[in-house]
């Protein structure tokens, strides 16, 4: 496991990210979908609207699984990793849960969509390739 443990943390978040990305390319598959687009309509103050920016934000998600299943280009991956994970963290800033359920602090599903993506993006740092001595 100590030899191939990054490889497959690598593959298993490139899984992830390939999955919910080619989710986004057919209307009313992804969960996630709804508050992605309010999003990016906020961020761009409306002048990219929802049959634009989805198919985007699908092809950028499936590019990070690319990258990473292939192990190509995986600083330029990273980058866009870092941005998308960014972008999956604005809603809970932009459009702050309610709690909802039987008790206080029950997650929304909004919520619980960002803070999924949260939890994997360590995996994401930790499959960045070593860096150079010297560089």
């Amino acid at each position: 496991m100590a030899r191939h443990g990054i490889a497959l943390l690598r593959l298993s978040l490139g899984i992830v990210f390939f999955w919910f990305g080619v989710q986004k390319f057919f209307p009313g598959l992804s969960s996630a979908e709804d508050l992605a687009t309010r999003t990016i309509s906020v961020l761009t103050f409306g002048r990219l609207p929802a049959g634009v920016s989805l198919p985007v934000l699908a092809t950028w998600e499936c590019a990070i699984g690319l990258g990473l299943l292939t192990g190509r280009l995986l600083r330029l991956t990273l980058l866009l990793l870092v941005v998308q994970m960014a972008g999956t963290f604005l809603p809970l800033v932009l459009f702050p849960p309610r709690p909802s359920g039987p008790f206080p602090g029950c997650r929304t599903s909004k919520a619980s969509t960002s803070s999924r993506i949260w939890f994997w993006s360590p995996q994401g740092w930790s499959s960045a390739p070593p860096r150079a001595a010297g560089s």
